[in-house]
């Protein structure tokens, strides 16, 4: 049934973003890659939050419907078919009665199924493309909007500095008054894909503080084959999970069979050691 369910879902919702879009000319903002693009995301909506309506897909970004939802104006991701079908109907009223409004959405879409950015890219249509570690391709009609972010060793000033100069330059904003807005910001973790040494695939879910939802892990690896595993060490909210008790848990990647896929999982000052064996 989920097999039938979701390419409908994202069909109908592909629909419903291209007449938002359509309507509403929204001001687009797409941030992708392998590097901390979740950082670049929260950089760039403390810049310009205040000069027009912004909305920024921070619940599940990892997630291919956190897309839609976000240009739906949905906050929350739903947890049923009936909640989605809820939340559809709502939209399509929305598109039909709301009138145009300017806005800018600032959408992070994960580049580890290149098929999502392929699918989304050329429906968004972003005004800038920013691009944060390794990609494996963009649209060449879109590679124009493409902005390379450099991802250094201290990537969170890296990052504050560039996208303060995007902003600057763009909106006619001072620096001062942009370096005021990005006060309080707190790195956040994303998904990575990555690759061991001996050929694994990696989905490297270690995280700052708190760590991803499981769900947003569980929609990441379905379109991997292959016998999953997880490498790390394991939030203690998670220990209870269905599906985390059903993988086998393995201490280093040597131990790890070929076609084996990794997760890796816990707070990056425990697990330092295991990334530094990542090809990210």
């Amino acid at each position: 049934m989920k097999h039938i369910l979701r390419p409908l879902g994202v069909f109908l919702c592909a629909i419903a973003t291209k007449l938002i879009i359509y309507k509403h000319k929204p001001i687009i903002y797409v941030i992708t890659g392998s590097g901390e693009t979740s950082l670049v995301r929260e950089y760039l909506y403390a810049s310009i939050k205040d000069i027009y309506p912004t909305r920024r897909n921070i619940e599940k970004p990892e997630a291919e419907f956190s897309i839609p939802l976000t240009v739906f104006g949905e906050f929350d991701y739903p947890k049923s078919l009936l909640k989605w079908v809820k939340i559809y109907l709502l939209t399509i009223l929305r598109i039909i009665y709301l009138k145009p409004y300017k806005n800018t959405l600032i959408l992070e879409i994960n580049s580890i199924n290149q098929k999502i950015l392929e699918k989304w890219l050329p429906i968004l249509n972003p005004e800038n493309i920013f691009v944060i570690g390794n990609i494996l391709k963009v649209d060449p009609q879109l590679e124009y909007k493409a902005i390379n972010i450099e991802n250094h060793k201290d990537f969170t000033t890296d990052i504050a500095n560039q996208i303060s100069k995007f902003v600057s330059s763009k909106y006619n904003i001072s620096l001062e008054q942009i370096f005021a807005k990005q006060q309080n910001i707190i790195p956040i973790s994303k998904i990575n894909f990555a690759k061991t040494r001996y050929g694994n695939i990696v989905i490297d879910a270690s995280y700052f503080q708190f760590p991803p939802q499981i769900k947003s892990i569980e929609e990441i690896i379905e379109v991997f084959p292959g016998t999953k595993k997880l490498i790390g060490n394991i939030p203690a909210s998670w220990t209870e999970n269905k599906f985390i008790k059903s993988l086998d848990i393995i201490s280093s990647f040597d131990k790890a069979n070929k076609e084996d896929i990794l997760i890796l999982v816990g707070n990056r000052k425990d697990v330092i050691n295991l990334r530094k064996e990542l090809f990210i």
